[in-house]
């Protein structure tokens, strides 16, 4: 019997032996006290045990993971029969070993080094899970080390009790030769989805080119391949592979040799019919072998993504890319004002341009430009230059166009990011006569502007801008509130406000008057007095004859406030601002947010 119902147990019997018995109450009543006495000494040691000890079974398997990974990617360059660092978790304590040795995706996940014995035993606790194999070996690891993965890596493709729970190969860096060598051989791997090889140096012009029947054709789950350091030219494709949803080729710096033949390239996107996501980095063809009769009407690609140090060089191939791309992104490390032309210059790209996103950012000095198609097609670049905005917004400004060839101004937004210089505003306002036939001209501001003496100041200097939309924050909505009330006149177009509560990390910043970004309070509290100030600035407005507001999105928590009444009465549209599609504050078109590298296994 546990401490608590004996303790319970014991009072029962307390009143109930009192009624029979009376006078034997004091010795019930000793006997009692000592019960007590060893409850407070057992509830003790309770509490002595370390809290992990407490912590909850799916808690702690979720650590022993995090902390295998870890120190995995902290191997040391040493041989050793030791068992691996991470299994000291089954040492801890009985609790933490039952537990970490029942969780078969614990085990699973096998990276192949010299240690015959845990290798097999990790397979043994995987039970039946689906097996994740890596042999990412560099240079720097001792040469006997190879000898004994390459035994270790065949013998698992070779058993017939592993093969079938084959589910991700990742197979990188020295081994990579030989490792292709071995696949080209195998069985099949009926449960593959991920194959992940990169040669040992893809800068070497001596590149060896992919066996994809003898590999692909294998593999008939295979959903993601990612390849790196190969040529794709000799091989003549004939057979579709319908499981392939991500591709990832990657080159190296040397182009003195041809990676792929422009004709090869498109009879290989032929066969991948359900192909949805592709990432070519420093992969091109030689630009006398990018022409090319007709594109196959059957390829057409969700997403593409075309890294290159060099895109005035590839421009008939990105032409190409954006001919079979629904959405195209291009990246460079090369930028000047010389590659920005002659990319503007491409009419193919831009001339339906409706959706134009520029970032201005202080710190790391890049211009993001992001352009959408209708209905869908992008094109994204990220140009490391400060000096030549002017051209793009003219260049955009001017020549967007609709599918049906009407034309049209595209929409542009300004993302501010507590930029102190004048060169935006400059830019801005050389470009106000394109701004002002937009079709929507939209200002998103940044939290960086943290302080309320600042962010009137900002705000002040874009108030000639002919935004017809501003997205901002609760701290910033207040700010620019305030502006719009000492003068009516500010923003002369501006139609629509969309305030929101969250920024990109999820957190609702209070308005307090701090110098100190660490002070900022987390809040759920209104920053501001949003009656006050939303009417009165409303009011203003329709006194001094200035646009007056269309839309006013606030977050969801002000609408069931009752000053919203008034306000519906003098605004048409009062509803709920939300992140999402239709919302672009605090929302940057990172490459690496919308083509993110774990679909492409990272840079390896």
């Amino acid at each position: 019997m546990s401490t608590a119902p004996a303790l319970e147990y014991w009072d029962s019997a307390l009143n109930a032996r009192h009624s029979v018995y009376g006078g034997d109450y004091a010795a019930l009543q000793e006997e009692r006290r000592a019960l007590s006495i060893i409850a407070q000494r057992n509830n003790a040691r309770l509490n002595e045990l370390s809290p992990t000890a407490r912590l909850p079974a799916e808690l702690l398997q979720h650590s022993f993971r995090l902390l295998r990974e870890s120190i995995e990617c902290r191997a040391e360059f040493k041989e050793t029969h030791e068992p691996p660092a991470w299994n000291v978790v089954t040492k801890i304590c009985q609790r933490w070993r039952l537990i970490a040795l029942d969780d078969p995706l614990l085990w699973r996940d096998i990276r192949l080094l010299p240690y015959r014995p845990w290798i097999a035993y990790m397979i043994y606790l995987s039970k039946s899970s689906p097996l994740i194999i890596r042999a990412r070996l560099g240079h720097g690891y001792p040469a006997s080390w190879f000898q004994k993965i390459r035994v270790e890596f065949n013998q698992l493709l070779y058993s017939s009790d592993i093969r079938p729970r084959i589910s991700h190969l990742d197979i990188s860096a020295a081994y990579g030769d030989e490792a292709t060598e071995a696949l080209k051989t195998h069985p099949s791997l009926p449960l593959l989805h991920r194959l992940f090889i990169r040669l040992d140096d893809s800068s070497n012009t001596e590149r060896r080119e992919f066996p994809w029947s003898h590999i692909v054709g294998k593999a008939p789950s295979l959903q993601c391949l990612m390849l790196a350091g190969f040529t794709f030219n000799s091989e003549l494709l004939t057979t579709p592979y319908t499981s392939i949803t991500r591709l990832s080729l990657r080159g190296g710096l040397d182009y003195r040799q041809s990676q792929m033949k422009t004709a090869t390239f498109l009879r290989l996107l032929e066969c991948l019919p359900t192909l949805e996501e592709l990432l070519l980095e420093n992969m091109a063809p030689l630009r006398e072998d990018t022409h090319t009769d007709a594109l196959p009407d059957s390829i057409s690609i969700k997403r593409i993504m075309f890294r290159h140090y060099d895109l005035h060089a590839t421009l008939p191939f990105i032409s190409i890319l954006s001919s079979i791309a629904i959405q195209l992104s291009l990246h460079t490390t090369r930028a000047d004002k010389t590659t920005l032309l002659t990319l503007l210059s491409q009419n193919p790209l831009w001339t339906q341009s409706d959706f134009l996103s520029t970032s201005f950012n202080a710190y790391e000095e890049v211009l993001h430009v992001y352009v959408r198609y209708p209905p869908m097609t992008t094109a994204f670049m990220g140009l490391g230059h400060r000096r030549w905005p002017q051209e793009l917004l003219l260049h955009l400004a001017s020549n967007g166009r609709h599918a049906d060839g009407h034309q049209t101004r595209p929409r542009v937004m300004f993302d501010y990011k507590n930029e102190t210089g004048e060169w935006p505003f400059t830019v801005l306002k050389e470009c106000r006569a394109h701004l002002e036939g937009s079709r929507a001209f939209t200002i998103c501001v940044d939290d960086f502007m943290w302080n309320t003496s600042w962010r009137k100041k900002h705000w002040a200097r874009l108030a000639s801008l002919p935004a017809r939309h501003i997205e901002a924050f609760n701290g910033e909505a207040l700010s620019l509130f305030s502006v719009l009330c000492e003068n009516p006149s500010a923003f002369p177009f501006l139609e629509e406000i969309s305030v929101f509560d969250e920024d990109s990390s999820g957190q609702i910043w209070n308005e307090e008057e701090t110098r100190d970004r660490r002070n900022l309070v987390l809040s759920r509290q209104p920053p501001y007095s949003a009656a006050e100030q939303v009417l009165r600035c409303v009011g203003l407005r329709r006194e001094h004859g200035a646009r007056p507001f269309k839309r006013i999105m606030l977050p969801k928590r002000y609408l069931n406030d009752a000053w919203l009444v008034e306000l519906r009465e003098v605004v048409e549209v009062v509803g709920e601002s939300q992140h999402g599609d239709n919302c672009h504050c605090h929302k940057v078109h990172d490459p690496h947010l919308d083509f993110p590298d774990r679909y492409f296994g990272g840079r390896g």
